[in-house]
């Protein structure tokens, strides 16, 4: 970093990006068995364990990142439901997943011994808490900065966790109706604030310099008909007073006929930090 660069205060930025606009700290975020019992509750209902389609792009290039390093253990911070676990431990001897919730690590468990993937370790565990048995050689986040309101201290215990270091974040441009919406019913959008671009900053300022691959994704989104879209898309805006047939009038620009549902094909972007 040239000593004269001022990025101000990110970690004061980044608090109040994953804060919610009245100020306070969404329920996951603060409490620790809410975010528990939110993945207890959804593993309830969860049958199916192939990975996201929009996950598959950013599995693929992140294991051409890490197996260039040949890795002898890996460990991964919030696997959640595996969309990168499974292809994680085809790359090293011994992969540990990371969690604070048990349910998530008991269904890696489960799905592990589904499909005779024997080298997957577990630690129940916050983050922030975790006392971690050995420095591994690659450690690896994706979409699980959602709760650390002290980023810089996460980051800097990534950095002391690994030998290298790969963590992400999906990114934008979102929906490009919701732009419409703003401009043309004259409303104020839920706009997600937080990126991949503060923990860039944020590195930067601690000194270390990361490579960036940016993995381009798409989304399908589909609806039986215009006014279901409208009843789920507009959930973003924050009025509670607009034209509802003026929103179906936008959405009609974007979603088509695709056999017997409405579609539209969304693009934007996955981001891979890795030094």
């Amino acid at each position: 970093m040239h000593y004269g660069v001022d990025l101000g205060d990110m970690q004061k930025l980044w608090r109040t990006a994953l804060y919610e606009r009245d100020g306070s700290c969404s329920e996951r975020s603060r409490d620790d068995a809410a975010e528990r019992q939110f993945w207890h509750n959804y593993f309830q209902n969860k049958s199916d364990n192939s990975p996201d389609a929009y996950s598959i792009p950013i599995a693929s290039a992140v294991t051409e990142i890490l197996r260039s390093q040949k890795p002898d253990t890996i460990l991964e911070i919030g696997p959640g439901w595996g969309n990168y676990t499974f292809s994680l431990a085809s790359l090293c001897r011994e992969l540990t997943c990371l969690d604070i919730s048990p349910d998530v690590l008991e269904y890696l468990a489960n799905t592990g011994n589904q499909k005779n993937i024997q080298n997957i370790q577990a630690i129940c565990s916050k983050w922030e808490d975790a006392v971690l048995p050995q420095k591994y050689s690659a450690v690896f986040a994706y979409n699980y900065f959602y709760r650390m309101l002290d980023i810089k201290s996460c980051l800097q215990k990534i950095q002391e966790a690994a030998d290298f270091h790969v963590i992400g974040m999906t990114s934008g441009p979102e929906q490009p109706y919701f732009k419409d919406f703003e401009r043309e019913l004259g409303v104020s959008i839920n706009w997600h604030r937080f990126d991949y671009i503060y923990l860039t900053n944020i590195l930067y300022q601690m000194g270390i310099d990361v490579n960036c691959k940016v993995v381009p994704l798409s989304r399908t989104y589909q609806y039986p008909t215009i006014e279901d879209a409208v009843e789920k898309e507009c959930g973003r805006i924050l009025d509670k007073q607009y034209s509802r047939s003026k929103a179906c009038e936008i959405l009609s620009r974007y979603y088509k006929p695709v056999g017997s549902t409405l579609q539209f094909v969304h693009h934007f972007c996955g981001a891979i930090l890795f030094w």
